[in-house]
Formats: structure tokens, sequence, C-alpha cells
């Protein structure tokens, strides 16, 4: 994804490895860049999952921030879509209903 208005949206934590479920829901969201329109279209993209589903723990990167703590790896993360400037409201919400979150 090329776009700095793009983002990947990772879940990860006990909801995603199907173990008991303590009532939170764990996010990543890995944004483009450290270029502020980057920045801010992350934070718009946790902001809509957090008014969709007020239990959700989001955790905010940059890509290469990712990178460099290797945090999809080590959290076992599972990738479950990727929003853009488009139309992310609903992308956002496809993503959280495919996974039967609301």
């Amino acid at each position: 994804m090329d776009l700095i208005r793009g983002a990947s949206i990772y879940g990860f934590g006990s909801f995603f490895r199907s173990e008991d479920v303590t009532g939170d829901v764990d996010f990543l969201i890995v944004h483009q860049s450290i270029e502020e329109a980057s920045c801010r279209f992350g934070i718009q993209c946790k902001k809509s999952i957090q008014a969709k589903l007020p239990q959700a723990h989001i955790t905010l990167l940059s890509r290469q921030e990712e990178k460099s703590l290797a945090f999809i790896r080590s959290a076992k993360a599972e990738h479950l879509g990727d929003v853009d400037d488009d139309n992310f409201e609903d992308q956002t919400r496809s993503i959280l209903i495919s996974k039967a979150l609301i």
C-alpha cells in the first residue's frame, strides 16, 4: 500500500487466538509513515474502530516503527484488512463485521 492515507489493521491477543475472552479486543493499526497526514489517518482509523467497538484496545504504529519492533511477528497478529481514504468508515465496519465483532 503506497498511499499516505492508508493503513493495515491487525488483530492480536486472546480474542484472535480463540482463548477465553476477557472482554477486550486488541488491534494494531499500521499506517504508512511518520508524515502528519499518515499519522492523522491512523488516528482517524483508531477513532472509527473505537466508536464501533468501545472495548477495543488499539496500538498505532507507522510501518517503520512496526518493522523496527517486529510487533506483528512477536504478537502473532492476524492481518484483518486494509483501509484507505476512499471509504475507511465502511472499510473498518466491514473488517469488524467479518470477525463478528459488531
